[in-house]
């Protein structure tokens, strides 16, 4: 972790933005300079909608792995139901990671 001014100025292997900056209404805001991505990082954006933040897009330039605000959103949602409900272990079926994926990126993208 790093003082918000000194983001930029980093030597980090991975990156996640745990902020707003980039969320629906703010599209045009990234936490990070994109001259402070490399092709070997990886870069982690919480924001979900959009799903392709300015962040992500200057990761994606730079070469870097880039992971989804959805999948955060999908898999927080998976081990909700595993937790509250225990629906793997009352129906021994596992739950549908990629079926709850595909239904959050059709509404978000509407």
């Amino acid at each position: 972790a790093l003082p918000w001014e000194a983001r930029s100025c980093h030597e980090a292997d991975i990156v996640i933005n745990g902020t707003s900056m980039g969320m629906l209404g703010n599209e045009g805001q990234s936490p990070l300079d994109p001259a402070a991505i490399g092709k070997d990082m990886v870069v982690f954006d919480t924001v979900y909608n959009p799903i392709d933040t300015k962040l992500l897009s200057a990761a994606k330039r730079a070469g870097a792995k880039t992971v989804d605000g959805a999948n955060m959103l999908v898999y927080q949602a998976e081990q909700q139901i595993a937790f509250w409900l225990k629906a793997n272990h009352i129906t021994g079926l596992p739950i549908p990671v990629a079926l709850m994926r595909e239904v959050v990126l059709e509404r978000l993208i509407r």
